[in-house]
């Protein structure tokens, strides 16, 4: 038939962006009028939207400033109270036609959010079939609210002035309850149509669009342009049809929806598809550009899963609390000597949005694969003690403790220091201690929580005086207190002998 010799010569003219040819192979029948691209000044019913990336100046997006309360929100990083995002607007935002609800609006901005290290609570409150005029939010919502996301204009033709009209009256209404320090305010611009048989296409578009980017910027509103993004819609719907059996069902269907195809519309070459909704895909698209827009890299340190690897570009210090961590991993180098590090290694941290927190620390020395963790609670205000889970010849590696010495006692700088030691939940005492109170019930120092024996006390000996020839007898509290419970004569003590495990069932 002529007019399968037609449909080819449209969708190739089409897909290229070119002109149908004026002329038909069927003498007789009506010359198909050429489509024009759109002009800005006086649009033509059936014109197409011309793009080309070297021509094509139109800004897609602008006015980050505008997401402060969004950002602001993300900053603070409250795990129990993510940031409020409400959804508003017709068919394109509701997500009609879309038959995997992954896919569907909300669900797709907050999976693509998550990606990018952000959460949210999204609710969707577009209506298919709506105009502006229908605005959905409630003030109740609008308050609560640290961004709203509006997308109406499909159902909202002609007159394109009565349309802006109603629109700047809903934002100025916003605007009247919140200002964008309070609630940011997104006006995504539609998906790109070509329906032009209901008058939904590119010449309906280009005034709106030109209209709602000055309603942006005075009403303080983040600009997102969804029909520039992706400005060809003309050819969404255009899969392999089996008209001979069911002719409004594709065999391989497009990335939009085609929700008024009949046989009479096929062969109108102004209306070839009517594509109107974006399907699956181009949800993907639409809504991973936005988080994207959401997302810019600014504020990228906010967000819950960031990587950074400085590895020796940054020596961390042990005594640093997790808050002044990043969220997610960070990669740092862990020198011998920087604040009792238990490894001369590299550290790798991890922390989540509640506050919890762990360490890897892992040796230069590769040799028997030493590691040591350690872990901060919920709170995230410190770090528990470090535990060893791999070490020389297949054990646990040697994990060092300084103590802070007390009643006038210090480290008698010889023998190594005094240090205490722990490997398998066993504590050592090593090194030697000089000039402090000989008064019996004297403490030395107290353990912290990891390092104390499991029983309520433990008596030990070690050899004190200035000879090495006395006994000395020390008490081990349950709450850490290392008490001199039988003095030497001359204040010195050598530790090397006193050992106790940490919890019960070890041996």
């Amino acid at each position: 038939m002529w007019y399968n010799t037609f449909l080819t010569a449209l969708v190739s003219t089409a897909i290229l962006g070119g002109a149908v040819p004026a002329g038909t192979p069927d003498a007789g029948a009506e010359a198909v009028p050429p489509m024009r691209p759109v002009d800005a000044q006086a649009p033509a019913r059936g014109s197409y939207l011309n793009v080309f990336p070297e021509t094509d100046r139109y800004q897609r997006t602008f006015g980050e400033e505008y997401l402060y309360a969004l950002h602001q929100s993300w900053r603070r990083q409250d795990a129990a109270k993510p940031p409020v995002i409400f959804l508003d607007g017709d068919s394109t935002i509701a997500g009609a036609y879309i038959t995997d609800g992954a896919y569907l609006p909300q669900n797709m901005l907050l999976t693509q959010l998550r990606l990018r290290g952000f959460d949210a609570a999204i609710t969707n409150l577009a209506v298919s079939g709506t105009t502006i005029a229908q605005f959905h939010l409630s003030d109740a919502n609008i308050t609560a609210a640290q961004c709203i996301i509006i997308s109406f204009w499909i159902n909202d033709t002609e007159p394109v002035d009565e349309f802006i009209k109603n629109y700047r009256a809903k934002l100025a209404h916003i605007r009247s309850l919140r200002s964008y320090l309070q609630t940011a305010v997104v006006l995504k611009i539609s998906n790109a149509l070509g329906d032009t048989t209901h008058k939904r296409d590119e010449t309906q578009a280009w005034p709106q669009r030109q209209a709602l980017r000055q309603a942006a910027r005075d009403y303080q509103c983040f600009y997102f342009d969804t029909a520039g993004y992706l400005a060809d819609a003309r050819n969404g719907a255009s899969g392999t049809w089996n008209d001979s059996v069911k002719p409004s069902t594709p065999v391989t269907p497009g990335w939009m929806d085609d929700p008024f195809r009949t046989d009479p519309n096929f062969y109108d070459p102004l209306s070839f598809g009517n594509t109107v909704h974006p399907l699956e895909l181009a949800n993907a698209w639409i809504w991973g550009r936005l988080a994207d827009a959401l997302a810019v890299p600014g504020v990228r340190n906010f967000a819950f899963n960031n990587f950074q690897n400085l590895g020796a570009l940054q020596q961390r210090s042990c005594a640093e609390l997790p808050p002044t961590y990043p969220y997610g991993i960070s990669v740092n180098r862990a020198a011998a000597g920087t604040a009792a590090w238990p490894l001369d290694g590299m550290v790798m941290t991890v922390r989540s949005p509640d506050g919890m927190a762990v360490q890897y620390l892992t040796a230069a020395d590769a040799n028997g694969s030493p590691l040591s963790i350690r872990t901060g609670g919920a709170g995230g205000m410190g770090w528990g003690a470090w535990s060893s889970v791999g070490g020389h010849r297949g054990k646990a590696p040697v994990v060092f403790l300084s103590p802070q010495f007390q009643n006038s006692w210090a480290d008698g700088a010889s023998d190594g220091g005094a240090r205490i030691v722990m490997r398998d939940d066993v504590v050592y005492f090593q090194g030697n201690l000089s000039g402090g109170a000989l008064i019996p019930g004297t403490r030395l120092f107290t353990l912290p929580e990891g390092w104390r024996p499991f029983n309520e006390v433990t008596t030990v000996a070690c050899v004190g005086g200035t000879a090495r020839d006395e006994w000395v007898v020390l008490l081990v509290h349950k709450n850490g207190d290392v008490i001199l419970q039988k003095p030497p004569k001359t204040a010195h003590l050598y530790l090397d002998g006193v050992s106790f495990v940490t919890r019960a069932g070890l041996f």
